[in-house]
């Protein structure tokens, strides 16, 4: 049971997110007007994403985000790490956002591994001065100093997932958002990983965290949060999430 002294560090009230659709297919062209083309008044729907969600995050917390594909779980995450807007609500965040949403994705892929970790740390927000006190401790976590010499279109999926994550988990009392992490890498490296995770939540740092992989989310996880089409069902233990999931 949390103590009220544990520092509050995200808060997020009444988030929802709509995006406008349009039409995907059909000519928008008239072919037979004798004048000039004209474009045809195109329909614009709305389709909701998110519906009112709201929660919060203390340190030390790893929380998980169950739900089938499609219940909104990568579209909270983009929202809580600024890349998406939300439609409404308020999110407040008093440390900062780490987010690890595209493991296996370079900043610049004509660019050595090197030039890389300098490239997404400082996209990250990293101080370079931190980040260059960091960097070999980045590179040993990596495990690839034979290889960072190297341009980043010659890696593999799981050498590009180790140099994105050890990159992102060097930077201290943060909320890190990570979204399908798990399941990329070999199963040393994904260990090491759940560890790592582990290790920075007990030094103060919090987590809020996707995966389909149940296990670890069982293993790791402090509390969960239940979507389905957009809706928060559930907040609370994660047996409790993880038994709603499975009857869906």
């Amino acid at each position: 049971m949390w103590k009220d002294s544990v520092p509050l560090l995200l808060e997020v009230s009444q988030v929802s997110k709509a995006f406008k659709k349009r039409p995907s297919s059909g000519l928008f062209y008239d072919l037979f007007e004798k004048k000039n083309l004209k474009k045809k008044q195109e329909t614009i729907s709305t389709e909701i994403s998110l519906t009112n969600i709201s929660f919060e995050l203390k340190a030390g917390e790893i929380l998980g985000v169950l739900g089938k594909n499609g219940a909104g779980k990568s579209t909270l995450l983009r929202i809580l790490s600024g890349i998406v807007t939300p439609t409404q609500g308020k999110i407040t965040a008093r440390a900062p956002i780490t987010p690890v949403l595209d493991v296996g994705i370079a900043v610049h892929w004509d660019l050595n591994g090197l030039s890389n970790i300098l490239l997404e740390g400082t996209a990250l927000g990293w101080k370079l001065e931190d980040l260059q006190k960091a960097l070999p401790h980045i590179i040993e976590y990596s495990g690839l100093e034979n290889h960072l010499d190297k341009p980043i279109k010659h890696f593999s999926s799981g050498m590009l997932t180790r140099l994105s994550l050890a990159t992102a988990f060097f930077r201290e009392n943060s909320i890190f958002l990570l979204d399908e992490v798990f399941g990329a890498g070999d199963a040393q490296f994904r260990e090491k990983t759940v560890e790592t995770v582990i290790q920075k939540a007990r030094s103060g740092s919090a987590f809020v965290v996707v995966a389909h992989n149940t296990d670890i989310l069982k293993k790791i996880c402090t509390r969960a949060l239940y979507l389905e089409k957009g809706q928060l069902q559930f907040a609370g233990e994660v047996e409790r999430a993880l038994t709603l999931y499975y009857q869906k």
